[in-house]
């Protein structure tokens, strides 16, 4: 289920970048602006499009590492709980003794 949500949000930031730079790119180049203008601002568009990405993506990392944290904690509390479980049912009762 992890595979799948991490699958997801990346998923999500690449639509999210794709669609930022297609937005950015037809905006620039409808404008009426000269060729040197436009350029700077195309430049300008696309860095802060990498910075919004790497930003999404780092933000998608940490969720995806707390998430694999969380549930090698609670596989771990079972498996816990498990060992206990038959621990406490092979130990003789003092009925049996």
């Amino acid at each position: 289920m992890a595979e799948q949500s991490s699958s997801n949000t990346l998923a999500t930031v690449l639509t999210f970048a794709a669609g930022l730079s297609a937005g950015a790119l037809a905006s620039m180049l409808l404008a009426p602006k000269s060729g040197s203008e436009t350029r700077e601002q195309i430049k300008s568009k696309i860095q802060n499009a990498r910075t919004k990405t790497k930003e999404k993506v780092d933000d998608s990392k940490d969720m995806v590492k707390d998430r694999i944290e969380e549930v090698k904690g609670k596989a771990k509390q079972t498996a816990d709980e498990g060992r206990n479980k038959i621990a406490s049912s092979n130990r003789p009762t003092a009925a049996a003794m």
